[in-house]
């Protein structure tokens, strides 16, 4: 294996273990009556409006930040 491929496995491997634990670690927002609950690689774990929690909305909110973070990763690979 090639000096760079072997950086680039190594630095995907970092990447990893850096998702795995933005994951494992949340933010916590509640103020309002608005309770919002967030891991650390952006998904929403619970978003609730006076005590109303609607599992669809969190559903569509975390497919559109998915969309996002795709579309800011292929931006980023282009840059570089």
């Amino acid at each position: 294996m090639v000096d760079s491929d072997k950086s680039i496995e190594i630095f995907k491997g970092k990447m990893k273990a850096l998702n795995d634990t933005l994951s494992k670690k949340e933010v916590f927002v509640d103020e309002g009556g608005i309770r919002v609950v967030i891991t650390g690689n952006q998904e929403i774990k619970e978003l609730a409006v006076e005590g109303i929690v609607n599992s669809t909305v969190i559903e569509k909110l975390n497919k559109a930040l998915r969309l996002s973070q795709k579309l800011a990763a292929e931006e980023l690979e282009k840059a570089i």
